[in-house]
């Protein structure tokens, strides 16, 4: 059972046609059919990429290799039962099951009608905007690594004429990177006429109006909700283990804790002993162990042996995850760590040709 068509179940579904071959019953239960790669989502933005080059379409990967295509939304979890509850009420059995349901915005209802930038289609809505809009005002909130990569591209396309303004409630941009980086970004908005506002936390969004912690009313004619990221909720009312945050906790195997027949990636987790940035560039090396490992527990219950008696890989993350932040121009941002940045022309050129190498190897398959 995959659970969710996030980027590291992407990987485990190229491998299912051999298992579906031999017999093995897979089934995704997902209600996005069309997975948006988060590296190219805000050069979507901008311009530089259409729709179709940067979606996968999961349901003709699925008749590809032969898996089961359940849309709609798994809305809890129960180990015991090894049942995944829909939200249309289904109950769906499974001996083995891998989760990735991406993570949530990290806040809801206070949200109201803004474009919340997680799944990554509903960017669609942004971009309509953009393009329709003889003026107006949009307004960003959060100035984390996607709120700002967002504002830059959508800053930079072509015939926008919307008032933008970038609202962050720190002190920076890019606050978990180098602070220079953040100020470089920063000069670059502030050249292209974004109102960048430190110290602005928004409170809740009510129609048009952002109400904010100071008291003051904003009005905006859109708002981008890219406020940073939780676990999803059913976790947690299924009775898993989670953190804080609502993060579904998971052994370096990505296997759950007491539940060794089920596995979780991506941004939806939160893995023992590490601190990971939320980004596709890990769940994408997720994916490659969670692969592995559901393989080797295939081959394990083919044998005859229990999930517990199977070696499995333990996930190794970089040692600093890289981000290769687009700027709407000729240029990228470096982000290594909390420290180490860098900007250049080359950069943007080797985030493109990294961009279209990895989806060129799902896009062609399901072209």
């Amino acid at each position: 059972m995959l659970i969710g068509g996030g980027h590291a179940n992407l990987a485990v579904l190229k491998a299912a046609r051999p298992w579906t071959a031999a017999g093995v019953r897979v089934t995704l239960i997902t209600d996005q059919r069309f997975l948006y790669y988060s590296g190219m989502t805000p050069e979507h933005v901008r311009g530089v990429y259409a729709a179709r080059e940067l979606s996968i379409d999961l349901l003709r990967w699925c008749l590809m290799q032969r898996v089961t295509y359940l849309p709609s939304a798994a809305v809890r979890i129960d180990p015991h039962r090894r049942e995944v509850h829909t939200v249309d009420g289904s109950l769906v059995p499974y001996d083995l099951a891998a989760a990735d349901v991406g993570g949530m915005q990290r806040h809801g209802a206070e949200a109201g009608g803004a474009v919340r930038v997680k799944p990554l289609t509903h960017i669609e809505r942004l971009i309509t905007w953009l393009d329709g809009v003889k003026g107006g005002t949009l307004v960003v909130v959060g100035g984390g690594a996607a709120g700002t990569e967002l504002a830059l591209n959508a800053s930079a396309r072509p015939g926008v004429r919307a008032r933008l303004i970038l609202l962050e409630p720190g002190e920076r941009l890019l606050g978990h990177f180098a602070p220079a980086l953040g100020e470089r970004a920063r000069r670059r908005l502030e050249s292209r006429g974004v109102q960048v506002r430190f110290g602005s936390r928004v409170e809740r969004l009510d129609g048009d109006v952002l109400r904010l912690q100071n008291g003051e009313h904003l009005h905006a004619d859109l708002v981008v909700w890219a406020t940073g990221t939780r676990g999803h909720p059913m976790f947690r009312e299924s009775g898993l283990e989670v953190d804080d945050h609502d993060f579904l906790k998971v052994r370096r195997t990505l296997q759950l804790h007491g539940h060794p027949e089920l596995l979780a990636a991506g941004d939806c987790t939160s893995v023992d002993g590490l601190t990971l940035d939320r980004s596709g560039v890990n769940a994408v090396a997720q994916g490659l162990t969670m692969r592995h490992n559901v393989a080797a527990l295939l081959r394990g219950w083919q044998a005859g042996r229990s999930p517990q008696e199977v070696r499995l890989r333990s996930f190794r993350p970089y040692p600093a995850s890289p981000y290769l932040i687009s700027t709407g121009s000729d240029d990228a941002l470096l982000a290594l760590g909390p420290a180490l940045w860098a900007r250049g022309r080359a950069l943007l050129r080797l985030k493109h040709l990294a961009d279209r190498v990895w989806i060129n190897r799902y896009r062609l398959g399901a072209g």
